[in-house]
């Protein structure tokens, strides 16, 4: 099992960074109004392995489905080493 922490010094990055962008350009029309109830959760996965972050994120999307007390979920993975550059995600 893996790790989770909310609101992690990366996580509270990731949260500056939808406040700052994302919501102050309004790029999401469904992120004003979550954000305006508190209803988004930031997570920082501790995971090092895509195998360990996939089973927390299928965990996390289960207990999103039942959840009454936010809307979505945004993920900081910053453990697994693969991922540590933008190329692998630009393929």
């Amino acid at each position: 099992h893996v790790e989770w922490r909310r609101i992690s010094s990366r996580a509270r990055e990731v949260k500056d960074w939808v406040d700052g962008v994302v919501l102050q350009h309004g790029f999401c029309p469904w992120a004003q109004s979550s954000a305006k109830q508190d209803l988004i959760r930031y997570l920082d996965c501790m995971g090092t392995t895509k195998q360990h972050v996939a089973s927390e994120l299928r965990q996390e999307a289960q207990q999103l489905v039942q959840a009454k007390s936010w809307s979505t979920s945004l993920v900081v993975c910053a453990e697994v080493a693969e991922w540590q550059d933008f190329p692998t995600f630009d393929r």
